[in-house]
């Protein structure tokens, strides 16, 4: 299953829900992202992934083989809850 690529289809969303599809250690594979991966000399977006009371910085956003992959700065508490993931806006433009 690959990841949803929001940002492709609406640049200006600053914030969704989203799923975990898989986690290793603080790497995380999410349903559906807004979050625009680095590669080709673009840089990645930043911002945070909040999941009930806790706020996780993304510290990078890569595409491999396929999936977008999440590396956040600690593990995610919750496997099976949902997360808002949230732009910085003023990153991003």
């Amino acid at each position: 299953m690959s990841t949803k690529e929001l940002y492709a289809e609406n640049s200006y969303i600053k914030e969704c829900e989203a799923q975990i599809v898989s986690v290793k250690e603080r790497f995380v594979v999410f349903d559906q992202t807004i979050f625009y991966p680095g590669g080709g000399g673009q840089p990645c977006d930043q911002g945070t992934i909040k999941q009930g009371d806790e706020i996780y910085e993304v510290v990078n956003v890569k595409k491999i083989d396929g999936e977008i992959v999440y590396e956040l700065d600690r593990s995610l508490q919750h496997l099976q809850q949902a997360v808002i993931m949230h732009i910085n806006w003023s990153w991003r433009f």
